[in-house]
């Protein structure tokens, strides 16, 4: 069962670590003029990347204490 809820804390890592590079990627590419984004939009894109880093600082408290 431990095994298990490491692979299922694996795949939450991953998917919250790809979603913030996928976010800084389109506000890269906002930066360069190559795609544009709205205000709101670029809100966010900022505010979603910084939801994800402090969940997964978080996630890293949490096993941190379990183990």
């Amino acid at each position: 069962m431990a095994e298990t809820t490491k692979v299922l804390k694996g795949f939450i890592v991953l998917a919250l670590t790809s979603g913030a590079v996928f976010l800084l990627y389109r506000i890269i590419l906002h930066m360069n003029n190559i795609i544009n984004l709205s205000f709101d939009d670029l809100t966010l894109h900022f505010v979603g990347v910084f939801a994800i880093v402090l969940i997964l600082i978080l996630i890293a408290i949490v096993s941190k204490e379990e183990s």
